[in-house]
């Protein structure tokens, strides 16, 4: 009987394609059962590790853009120049500091009308058209305005002024302004400073 059984699981395995299987007994097959294929024990199972959340995820920063690059090597801005002063700027700046002082009546100041009437007759003498404007006098000087039709003979009427006798003895600063055109022609300011007190009028006092 367990041949003829034999013979019929030969028989099935041809028919399936399979491996005949040994025939071992039933406490054999558990002792092969306990070792591995190669005759080795079985692996044994590992208890499954407990279910653990996965990490949290870090939030990254995300990266600010660059700042625009800027051109270092281009120019500095040109800083601001005051404009240069012109003969306008000049004779006003002296004619606003005299005229911020009084204005006066002294020996020296009603002197100062007659150095400019010699000055006047210098220039007729030398056939210079000019004129003189009246004489105003303030406690820092006398100004009058030379007005002159041809502006080519201020250089000659200058120098002739310049050596007069008149204005020679003037005892004070004396100052010219630089020539501007006017309505009426060139015109220059000339102002007589008060006289410098001198010694014998220091001591008198």
């Amino acid at each position: 009987m367990k041949k003829f059984a034999i013979v019929m699981l030969a028989g099935a395995a041809l028919l399936t394609g399979s491996y005949l299987a040994v025939w071992r007994s039933p406490k054999e097959q558990n002792r092969m059962a306990s070792l591995g294929s190669a005759g080795e024990p079985a692996p044994i199972p590992m208890r499954p590790a407990l279910d653990t959340p996965p990490p949290a995820e870090v939030s990254q920063p995300s990266p600010k853009p660059l700042a625009p690059m800027t051109d270092t090597s281009a120019a500095p801005e040109p800083t601001s120049e005051p404009a240069p002063r012109t003969a306008r700027d000049v004779r006003a700046e002296a004619r606003a500091e005299l005229m911020a002082s009084a204005r006066i009546s002294a020996p020296w100041s009603r002197a100062a009308p007659d150095v400019v009437r010699a000055m006047d007759a210098t220039l007729a003498t030398a056939a210079i058209k000019a004129r003189f404007s009246d004489v105003e006098c303030f406690e820092r000087g006398c100004i009058t305005t030379l007005v002159m039709r041809d502006g080519a003979e201020l250089v000659r009427a200058t120098r002739l002024i310049a050596e007069s006798d008149a204005f020679q003895s003037w005892r004070g600063g004396k100052y010219k302004s630089p020539p501007i055109d006017g309505p009426s022609g060139t015109e220059t300011d000339w102002i007589l400073y008060p006289p410098q007190p001198t010694a014998t009028a220091n001591e008198e006092r």
